[in-house]
């Protein structure tokens, strides 16, 4: 049995996303001379978005073998968990950004422009842009993929064994922050524009978020991952995050902060569940 479970996943989480993304933030301002084309970065930085699976993956399968695989990614195929937590994660990225921007709009802001330009890490050179909008789909839906196996999959289960849920969510949340900052050290990156304070808090949050969806569908990756996908969706097509200014920011962290408050509110700190259930893995 590990040890340390979830200090073991994050070293080798962060060794595999820092190992592949710090190099390229170091080339993209000068420090590495070394020239990385622009399409081949960006599918190095994909393949970092995948380092808490990996991680999951090594991990389940070093302890557990098949067992523990099976166990992890059979989260994914846990389908079965009412269409109300399939509407509530595929539409609450959308109703926290319409809400920031009717907040924007109240307060003379401009809204952004529909479709808003794709991000760098979307917009690669060499490759049409029609060709990326019809493939944002799957980036999103894989991309979440690789980050929950890891987050909601294997380091959220193992919190919550000696943790609250809320606490658990906060303890993910900081290293979900963490784990990005080669993304906001990466010139030209959407990251690179935004406060990395503003984004600290705007994950915690949605890692509270999380929390609750995955326990109340008792440990549904597919739930989990389809709220993160559909998170992306609308940061690119409705907030416009390319172009997106400070003040639309700093609104829709704050109404997510209010949702995730407002959960904690309702379904308490200790489970964040209507059933008073925490999702574990104790063998593990």
């Amino acid at each position: 049995m590990l040890k340390y479970p979830s200090a073991t996943f994050l070293a080798l989480t962060l060794a595999i996303t820092y190992g592949i993304g710090l190099p390229i933030a170091a080339a993209s301002h000068g420090l590495l001379r070394i020239d990385i084309p622009a399409t081949l970065s960006g599918l190095a930085l994909y393949v970092a978005i995948w380092g808490p699976a990996l991680a999951a993956v090594v991990l389940s399968g070093l302890h557990s073998g098949r067992t523990g695989l099976r166990q992890l990614l059979g989260q994914l195929v846990n389908w079965r968990v009412g269409i109300l937590w399939y509407l509530v994660a595929l539409l609450t990225p959308a109703a926290i950004a319409v809400a920031a921007l009717g907040l924007h709009a109240i307060v003379g802001g401009t809204l952004p422009r529909f479709p808003g330009p794709l991000p760098q890490e979307f917009g690669q050179a060499g490759v049409p842009s029609v060709t990326i909008y019809l493939l944002l789909p799957v980036f999103f839906i894989l991309g979440s993929m690789g980050e929950e196996i890891g987050w909601r999959g294997y380091a959220l289960p193992h919190l919550q064994v000696m943790n609250s849920a809320l606490t658990a969510s906060l303890l993910v949340g900081v290293v979900w922050a963490a784990w990005h900052l080669p993304l906001f050290l990466t010139s030209g990156t959407t990251f690179s524009q935004i406060p990395f304070g503003w984004f600290m808090l705007s994950i915690l949050g949605m890692s509270v978020l999380l929390t609750w969806l995955y326990n109340n569908t008792n440990g549904s990756l597919l739930i989990a991952t389809l709220f993160h996908a559909a998170l992306q969706a609308t940061n690119v097509f409705l907030l416009s995050v390319a172009t997106m200014d400070q003040r639309l920011y700093a609104l829709s962290v704050f109404i997510t902060v209010v949702a995730a408050l407002l959960v904690v509110l309702l379904f308490g700190p200790v489970s964040l569940s209507r059933r008073h259930e925490r999702s574990t893995v104790v063998e593990l």
